[in-house]
């Protein structure tokens, strides 16, 4: 009989019991912005070895030229090195009657050290916001999840709680349909407790429903394809959120702008380019087949006025770096103001919530006297009812309030910077 019972009990589909922490790694493993993140630190990299490529590395390219220069002389278009007097066509001393080359060319940049230190800079930098938009985003997720968890959590325990009193009324129901066929109590009196009890079928299914919408929601942010049952389990700590700066932004802002101004000063600090060619380059095809050979030499610029470009464009870096550092005060401010709201509303929900605990014994206390006093007949089934939705409204009440605590609690934690 025993292994029957067993046999029975593992067949029956009891809903799982799931933590926060179960969502979170969903939300972290399919988050599509966080995975986008991982893109940008890829794509990083290769800027980097385009970056170095751009300052350090060597230009390989081949140049093609084919030109002839005709001359309209004496009737006739003629191609020639030697024109007459009377011959129409550019000056022989410009084309020098064509141009024939195929050449390949090779270009390096010789002045290179501090170029390559502005794009290896540029890149730390880049590297950098990326992980600190990795550890906002992430702070974010985890934000939003435990803050949907708590909802569904609550809006559980709000089901139960209608669950609950809706027992208590079916069972005092059965009761007093005993005392029916005493004559204790008469019809009318069972039928306001009908009509209660389909009231509290409604709110419990409302409630239902609710936490159903509620935990679609969630495996919505999370990423999970499940529609089953569960049961959340209930929150006992908020540390979930790893150490953040929320002020680093605006460090990060200040030191790319700073690069933004090195890399456009890039144009002007000397350029010393070491150049090479190889190929054919003839101007006449006459013994074309002699005219292979080869060249190198440096070039060499230096800039020396640009009206002004350079100044004007470094003043405006610094007044938007004056802009970053007036936006980073205010935002200290905010984050202060932020927890000290957070710390007052956890001071005054505990007191609420001390209160509804105690409102509660009372309560619950007075009730079974009063069912008591309504079997007897010395308290009406109206004033029993009332006595009871108050009961059910204080601890729904006590339910919400304890939301609200835990909600600040989360944003509590999620404001301070560890």
């Amino acid at each position: 009989m025993k292994l029957i019972f067993f046999i029975l009990l593992l067949t029956i589909d009891l809903p799982a019991q799931i933590n926060v922490e179960y969502y979170l790694e969903n939300a972290y493993k399919n988050n599509v912005e966080l995975k986008n993140i991982k893109n940008r630190n890829e794509q990083n990299t290769l800027q980097l070895n385009i970056d170095k490529s751009e300052s350090e590395g060597m230009n390989i390219y081949l140049t093609g030229n084919y030109l002839i220069s005709p001359y309209y002389d004496g009737g006739k278009i003629k191609i020639t090195q030697n024109p007459t007097a009377n011959a129409i066509g550019y000056d022989i001393g410009i084309t020098n009657g064509g141009l024939y080359s195929a050449l390949i060319n090779v270009e390096k940049k010789i002045i290179t050290s501090s170029i390559s230190d502005i794009f290896k800079n540029k890149n730390r930098i880049q590297k950098a916001i990326i992980n600190y938009d990795s550890l906002t985003f992430k702070r974010e997720v985890t934000k939003q999840v435990i803050e949907l968890y708590i909802q569904a959590y609550f809006t559980y325990k709000l089901y139960l709680n209608s669950k609950r009193i809706n027992t208590i009324l079916n069972k005092q129901y059965q009761t007093l349909r005993l005392l029916l066929n005493n004559g204790s109590v008469n019809s009318t009196d069972i039928l306001l407790f009908l009509i209660e009890i389909k009231n509290q079928n409604i709110i419990e299914s409302q409630y239902l429903l609710d936490y159903k919408i509620n935990l679609l929601l969630l495996n919505n942010v999370c990423g999970i394809n499940d529609t089953s049952s569960v049961v959340l389990d209930t929150v006992n700590n908020y540390n979930f959120y790893d150490r953040y700066n929320f002020s680093y932004k605006y460090s990060l802002d200040s030191l790319n702008y700073e690069n933004l101004q090195e890399l456009y000063e890039i144009k002007y600090k000397p350029q010393l380019t070491l150049f090479f060619n190889s190929g054919l380059n003839a101007l006449e095809i006459n013994n074309i087949q002699r005219k292979f050979g080869l060249s190198a030499g440096l070039n060499l610029q230096i800039p020396l006025y640009d009206g002004n470009q350079k100044e004007l464009t470094k003043q405006q870096s610094i007044i938007q770096l004056k802009s970053i550092n007036e936006y980073k005060f205010n935002y200290e401010k905010l984050l202060i103001s932020q927890r000290q709201i957070s710390e007052l509303k956890i001071g005054n929900l505990e007191k609420s919530l001390n209160n509804y605990k105690s409102q509660l014994q009372d309560y619950e206390s007075v009730i079974n006297q009063s069912f008591n006093s309504l079997s007897n007949g010395n308290l009406s089934v109206t004033d029993y009812l009332t006595l009871l939705r108050s009961y059910y409204l204080i601890n729904e009440q006590f339910i919400n309030a304890t939301k609200d605590y835990c909600t600040e609690k989360n944003n509590l934690s999620y404001w301070e910077q560890r």
